[in-house]
């Protein structure tokens, strides 16, 4: 796991045969706020760089505002983080 017990946060990843698994908080109003988004971004980087790594899984708990399965709406505000993130 990338955080220790005391640095506790909802978004996390780990690593295993090669997959990098990054699971994302998009539960809370906050979305991807921007330490969200600025950890997700070290964390690609860091996989670029891993010849290690072949594969990355991302999950959330919510559907992103343009999928099928979406029950968000078009609020501006949460498309554009998403569109940020992807």
């Amino acid at each position: 796991m990338d955080c220790s017990p005391s640095d506790s946060k909802t978004y996390y990843h780990w690593t295993k045969n090669g997959v990098d698994f990054v699971y994302l908080d998009n539960a809370s109003n906050e979305q991807f706020d921007t330490d969200q988004l600025n950890w997700f971004n070290d964390v690609i980087n860091k996989d670029t760089h891993d010849k290690t790594v072949r594969t990355v899984v991302v999950g959330m708990h919510k559907a992103l505002p343009w999928s099928i399965s979406c029950d968000l709406g078009r609020e501006p505000r949460v498309e554009n983080r998403s569109i940020r993130l992807f």
